[in-house]
């Protein structure tokens, strides 16, 4: 594998790789079902061979697991405001040159 995400990953924002991964982490998504979801939700009707609805079916079940595996003081634990758009593409800026530095 390239290192390279696939193409359905591959959208940019600022110039910077925008995949489902780095979103996630930006969001501080800890919860692999969510973050599984939002993959799903992402790609939803790019991905060859899966349409959209099946995507969306996809992602709502892995929504209903994370929904079932989340702590219940979740809510609590990461109740705080989205990061500012500068920080989130700073923040993206800073992974894709430490992806580069490390590949």
């Amino acid at each position: 594998m390239s290192g390279e995400p696939p193409i359905y990953y591959g959208a940019r924002i600022g110039g910077e790789l925008a995949d489902p991964y780095r979103i996630a982490m930006e969001y501080g998504i800890t919860n692999p079902a969510q973050s599984h979801a939002l993959k799903y939700l992402l790609r939803a009707g790019h991905k060859h061979g899966e349409s959209w609805a099946d995507a969306m079916d996809k992602a709502i079940h892995a929504l209903s697991r994370a929904r079932d595996i989340s702590p219940p003081d979740l809510d609590r634990r990461f109740n705080r405001t989205m990061p500012q758009g500068a920080k989130v593409m700073a923040r993206i800026a800073w992974m894709n040159k430490k992806d580069k530095k490390n590949a």
